[in-house]
């Protein structure tokens, strides 16, 4: 009797041993797998950050070749538009010196 007492006694502690160990191994991978889900979102964060620059300076590149094409064409519309003006002034000034002179 005394030696059955015993091993349940025994297998009661081995239970409890094993209890402890899963739930020291479950602590112990809920740890890990915060720490792995911290990881990965600091990792994420900082690559979604570093893509997020990029897409601003390649933006902002791209925005400035457009104001400066647009610049461009609007001096040469300017220019354009100079010269007509010009010879328009000259025609008129001629017109109305052929006018006073008739």
């Amino acid at each position: 009797m005394l030696e059955s007492l015993l091993e349940i006694k025994n297998a009661e502690d081995s239970a409890q041993n094993i209890v402890e160990k899963a739930r020291s191994d479950m602590k112990r991978m809920l740890e890990d797998a915060e720490k792995r889900r911290d990881e990965i979102f600091s990792s994420t964060r900082s690559k979604t950050e570093e893509d997020v620059k990029k897409i601003k300076k390649i933006s902002g590149k791209q925005a400035e070749e457009e104001a400066q094409k647009i610049t461009q064409d609007g001096e040469k519309e300017l220019e354009s538009i100079g010269k007509a003006a010009k010879g328009n002034f000259s025609k008129g000034v001629e017109l109305a010196l052929s006018r006073v002179i008739r």
